[in-house]
């Protein structure tokens, strides 16, 4: 099974929609493994796999001998993770040939799926201001509070940077200087003062904002992909998903699908260890829950933060 002529061990089916593949997956063996040949044909063939639409899970023989229970989570997650991001192809995208069944799993270590949830699209705030002959800096600070509102209002919870960002380009300024700088600074505090948002940390919050929303930010400028720009209130929120959206997820695995759930296609270590202490302080907290090796969440029915 594959396509153009290029063939996969495995194709996992998508269960709600039989016609689609959420997952293809590759076994590969030791010779395989070392021979430049066979790589560089494997790397052609994933990338042109991968153009046509599928995404690829490998497993190596020599990996499933020495650990075949961490090897077969890492095959479970990679559905699970696959899953929640979509189907791979199409129905006219799909193999003709029938597809083998995935590797079965163990009953209780397979939590039973909810409703399928995605991260929504981030929204930018669009927001105009004439400066005529008047440098940004000498603007009257009511009026950029006002500006720093109407960013709040589509983007809450918003890094102040950004939200900074979105007044320099209504206003076609390319560069924020120190009186700049200081003149939002004021801005955003007498925006506060004037109860048009609320400030904690470096974010601003709309006043009636409880609860974040989690924000797919893949189609944002690569100056606004970054991880510092996304509040702890939202990873939590997103952690919480992730688990709750997952087949079975052990915990090591959980910041790689935090982060590609906010939009984050490279996910680094740095990244990575930013997001594990969100997880561990939801699991002391007892909103999460271990189940043998993988996470769960404490009470799946009347968590507060579920979403249905």
């Amino acid at each position: 099974m594959g396509s153009v002529g290029f063939f996969l061990d495995l194709a996992v089916v998508d269960p709600h929609h039989p016609g689609r593949y959420v997952l293809g997956i590759e076994c590969d063996g030791a010779l395989y493994h070392s021979a430049r040949s066979a790589r560089d044909r494997d790397r052609l063939r994933q990338s042109v796999l991968e153009g046509l639409g599928w995404r690829i899970h490998r497993i190596w023989s020599t990996d499933w001998f020495h650990n075949p229970d961490q090897e077969l989570r890492k095959v479970v997650q990679a559905i699970e993770t696959a899953r929640v991001a979509g189907p791979a192809t199409t129905p006219s995208e799909a193999p003709t040939q029938p597809a083998i069944p995935p590797v079965p799993v163990q009953p209780s270590t397979v939590r039973p799926r909810a409703q399928s949830l995605t991260a929504t699209p981030y929204e930018c705030a669009q927001v105009r201001l004439q400066l005529g002959d008047v440098d940004l800096h000498l603007v009257n600070r009511n009026q950029l509070a006002d500006l720093f509102a109407q960013v709040v209002t589509v983007e809450s919870p918003v890094h102040v940077t950004e939200a900074s960002r979105r007044i320099l380009s209504g206003a076609g300024v390319q560069r924020l200087g120190v009186r700049i700088q200081l003149a939002l600074e004021e801005a955003v505090r007498l925006g506060v003062s004037r109860s048009l948002f609320n400030k904690r940390g470096e974010f601003l919050w709309g006043s009636a904002m409880q609860q974040p929303p989690v924000r797919d930010r893949s189609a944002l400028p690569a100056a606004s992909r970054k991880l510092e720009f996304v509040t702890p209130e939202e990873i939590r929120r997103a952690i919480l998903i992730v688990v709750q959206e997952s087949y079975a997820i052990v915990p090591t695995d959980v910041p790689n699908a935090v982060c590609r759930l906010i939009g984050f296609s490279r996910v680094t270590d740095e990244m990575s260890a930013s997001v594990a202490p969100h997880r561990d302080q939801l699991l002391r907290e007892g909103l999460l829950a271990l189940q043998g090796v993988n996470l769960v969440l404490a009470d799946a029915d009347s968590h507060p933060h579920k979403l249905a």
